[in-house]
């Protein structure tokens, strides 16, 4: 029999039942979130005190408070999320908004991120304002006036993304590790993010039959990717990736941040990499257990559908637990192809 379990600290505080938490973490996105749901009035035990103490739990919470996450079965419990108190909203019930790495990033500006010309400078950058964060930059890619002073660490990070049209995703591989590069190119050379493993999920076992997966849809997919900038002096650069023997519409943007034909090429080869990745879409529901997190690798047995079978990546994670039970919702990407 499996009986939930959790041990969640906040601040100076720990509890064992609540009403509910959700989890929510992936590889497209530094932000990594919790909400913890609890009663609006607690009964607060203090050590060497007999008789508790009644409380509103709204005052016993601020801003900056850590935060850690245990959930698990029969006592057996995993670190889901570690992080700080970004909010604490009051209704009915109380709702704890939590925030992981990212909220350091926002209250951290970065000295000199002003004079970083390329994506890993701006990430050692960040780095330096977070002595215990350790980052692996996959790739680097030249930008021009992408960054100013004042800016927050996530505010490099969302530029980041932004100037390189979503292509440099920046997401926590470990829980104090940072990794920034692309992704999609990543995945097609058996790229290793975290020290995971694999973990195996038999449809119909340990995960629901009803998951929503499907392969992924390629035959929408352009023929050709063509990124462009206008430097000063006029001249277009470009850099441009293309399928063979296809002819689907063709996807141009330009990007004037990005300096230099060998970044836009990359830049390219990445978009065209995300458009046609070989693997799966849509999300798989299972139980706690195994324990995954984004960019462990997830085997997928399928005895009615053999086209699903296979090892790939997980992009995204959300973890819901509470009075109505426990899940783990996991958004399936590429294939792993071959394993390093």
């Amino acid at each position: 029999m499996f009986v939930l379990t959790s041990k969640i600290a906040i601040g100076g505080f720990m509890f064992t039942t609540v009403n509910e938490v959700v989890i929510r973490k992936s590889v497209h996105s530094v932000v990594e979130t919790a909400e913890v749901h609890i009663p609006a009035v607690a009964m607060i035990r203090r050590k060497g005190i007999a008789q508790p103490e009644r409380r509103m739990t709204s005052e016993l919470f601020r801003a900056g408070d850590a935060v850690v996450i245990q959930l698990g079965y029969n006592g057996s419990l995993k670190t889901e999320f570690t992080g700080y108190v970004k909010n604490v909203v009051c209704d009915k019930h109380v709702t704890i908004e939590c925030e992981g790495v990212s909220w350091l990033l926002r209250h951290t500006v970065p000295e000199n991120v002003v004079d970083a010309r390329d994506i890993q400078s701006a990430i050692v950058a960040i780095k330096k304002t977070l002595p215990g964060l350790h980052v692996k930059c996959k790739d680097n890619v030249a930008l021009t006036s992408a960054f100013s002073a004042g800016m927050s660490g996530l505010d490099v990070v969302n530029a980041i993304n932004t100037y390189s049209d979503g292509n440099i995703r920046c997401f926590m591989a470990e829980r104090d590790v940072l990794w920034c590069g692309r992704f999609y190119s990543a995945c097609e050379t058996a790229e290793v993010f975290n020290s995971g493993g694999v973990v195996q999920y038999k449809l119909g076992y340990n995960a629901l039959r009803e998951s929503e997966l499907k392969v992924h849809n390629t035959e929408a997919a352009p023929a050709q990717v063509t990124y462009m900038r206008r430097p000063i002096n006029g001249v277009i650069e470009t850099g441009t990736t293309a399928k063979a023997g296809d002819t689907g519409a063709n996807y141009v943007r330009m990007l004037n941040h990005v300096a230099g034909r060998q970044g836009l090429k990359q830049l390219a080869d990445e978009r065209m990499a995300r458009f046609r990745y070989k693997g799966l879409e849509g999300r798989l529901t299972a139980f706690l257990q195994p324990y995954v997190q984004p960019g462990f690798r997830v085997s997928i047995i399928d005895s009615l559908n053999k086209d699903r079978e296979g090892t790939y990546l997980a992009e995204s994670v959300e973890v819901r637990f509470g009075v109505g039970g426990g899940r783990r919702i996991i958004e399936v990407g590429p294939r792993v192809a071959k394993m390093k």
